[in-house]
C-alpha cells in the first residue's frame, strides 16, 4: 500500500492535536465564555487539498508515461504478433498497471 503525501497528513494531525490540547486547557482553567465559540484563522498561505495534490501527481505521472516513445521495432513486432495471432495478453501485467 502506498501512502501519498504523508507529510501533509502528519501536519494535519499535529494541528488537530494542538487544537484539542488548547481546548482541553481552556476548559480546565475557567476561561471566559468567548472560548466556547469556533474561530477561523485566515492565512495568506494556501494549503492544497489532499485530493487536488493526488490528482496533480496522477496526471503528471500519466503524462510522463504517454510522452515516452516506444521504439519503432517494438511496435512492428507487436503488429506482427497481432496479425499472426501469436500475441498473448498478460492479464497480471495489466492488473498491476491498473492498480499502480
Amino acid at each position: 500500500m502506498k501512502i501519498l503525501n504523508s507529510q501533509y497528513r502528519i501536519d494535519q494531525l499535529a494541528a488537530y492535536r494542538s487544537t484539542q490540547k488548547n481546548q482541553t486547557t481552556a476548559g480546565t482553567t475557567g476561561a471566559d465564555s468567548s472560548s466556547k465559540y469556533d474561530s477561523v484563522v485566515i492565512s495568506s498561505q494556501a494549503r492544497p487539498s489532499a485530493e487536488k495534490t493526488f490528482q496533480e501527481h496522477l496526471s503528471s505521472r500519466i503524462s510522463m508515461e504517454v510522452k515516452q516513445n516506444a521504439p519503432a521495432q517494438k511496435i512492428d513486432d507487436l503488429k506482427n504478433q497481432i496479425q499472426s495471432g501469436s500475441y498473448v495478453v498478460d492479464a497480471g501485467l495489466i492488473a498491476d498497471k491498473l492498480l499502480l
